[in-house]
């Protein structure tokens, strides 16, 4: 028993109408921001729904631990805050009644409800709508609401199913600003997202599925994220040869005709630009790459 592991998932698999998760295995440490990533539909709002135990184990295979107990448990569940995406909410209910009647579900008080409301609210820059009906909220708003039912309770883990959907690009940097305080107060969090640009700079770890088949699960660090570099020169295969022979890492995206390269600093650019002025080979094109799922998935063939 590894009292270290907040999340352990081992040999998921579920019958799905599309297609089957087969045997997904992963840890979410104590203490850090780990995402699930993958495309719409690749399976993890229903791995998520699992942990959380909206779905039975009954109906799928293998074994799912939330502080080394059964997902579902009350055990499990009393530290757990969670946002889903949900399409349909009460129309007649204000924004604060419905964070209220969700809090209620949990342990804490109405006084610390009602103080922890007020606060994600005004955080998340909602407390001047707090007595308007949710059916006048944009989508954007609503995931904000979600997000704040997943914090009022103050749990040791919170679960964020796509929590950058329907945010602006300013909301999403306040959300991880969010996201970073909270880990720094000991929290852990597993969150789901397609973007990984949208949170490179905040997970410790992550795990790719792509329909219902684990594709990589590890540390962030691996890639080297932050250190991509776009190389288009006068000529690609003398370029990859010296690449290999000075022993850059680097990957051809044929698709895109471009060279995607590791490059930590001033120093290594201006020693591959010397490199290449020095066989005849000028550099036509060279910008940081703004990272994606594709990118990932090329480095890990």
């Amino acid at each position: 028993m590894d009292n270290n592991i907040m999340i352990n998932v081992q040999d998921y698999s579920i019958k799905l109408k599309n297609f089957n998760i087969n045997n997904i295995s992963f840890k979410v440490y104590k203490g850090t921001i780990h995402a699930l990533v993958g495309q719409s539909g690749s399976g993890k709002s229903v791995l998520l729904r699992s942990i959380i135990g909206a779905i039975s184990a009954n109906n799928y295979n293998g074994m799912i631990t939330i502080n080394n107990y059964k997902a579902g448990s009350a055990k499990a569940k009393s530290s757990l805050g969670f946002s889903l995406n949900l399409e349909n909410f009460p129309h007649d209910l204000t924004a604060f009644i419905f964070l209220k009647i969700l809090g209620r579900a949990t342990i804490i008080s109405d006084e610390i409800l009602n103080q922890n409301i007020k606060k994600y609210l005004i955080i998340f820059n909602l407390w001047k709508h707090r007595n308007k009906k949710l059916n006048s909220f944009s989508s954007g708003m609503k995931n904000r609401i979600m997000i704040i039912h997943a914090l009022i309770n103050n749990p040791d883990l919170i679960i964020l199913d796509e929590p950058g959907a329907n945010l602006d690009s300013e909301s999403r940097k306040q959300f991880n600003t969010i996201l970073k305080d909270l880990k720094s107060q000991g929290k852990t969090i597993l969150l789901t997202t397609h973007m990984i640009n949208e949170v490179k700079d905040i997970i410790d770890n992550f795990t790719i599925m792509e329909l219902g088949k684990l594709l990589y699960d590890g540390s962030i660090k691996t890639f080297d994220i932050n250190k991509v570099w776009v190389l288009i020169t006068s000529n690609i295969l003398i370029t990859i040869k010296l690449l290999k022979e000075y022993n850059y890492r680097f990957k051809f995206y044929e698709q895109n005709n471009e060279l995607l390269v590791i490059l930590e600093n001033k120093e290594v650019i201006n020693n591959l630009n010397f490199i290449l002025f020095n066989n005849k080979i000028f550099i036509q094109t060279l910008y940081k790459k703004e990272v994606d799922l594709s990118y990932i998935k090329l480095f890990l063939n």
